[in-house]
């Protein structure tokens, strides 16, 4: 429940997770979520599309993006 909300917010995501073995850290804009198959996808700056896992999801961060005015 708490995904889909982060799901549908415009701002970016930090998110921590494990895989293989490693802790690593990506942060982007929520491109979708697959709650069948439990992963989240997310789009880096640089349009990099990132899978991962939600079981080795460790923290999420959200904070929002300032558009200029």
């Amino acid at each position: 429940m708490y995904l889909k909300k982060l799901a549908m917010t415009d701002g970016f995501l930090t998110v921590s997770y494990r895989q293989k073995g490693a802790t690593k850290t990506c942060t982007g804009r929520v491109h979708s979520l697959n709650i069948e198959d439990q992963i989240l996808s997310l789009k880096d700056s640089r349009n990099k599309l990132h899978l991962i896992h939600l079981s080795g999801i460790q923290t999420i961060e959200s904070f929002t993006h300032q558009r200029p005015i």
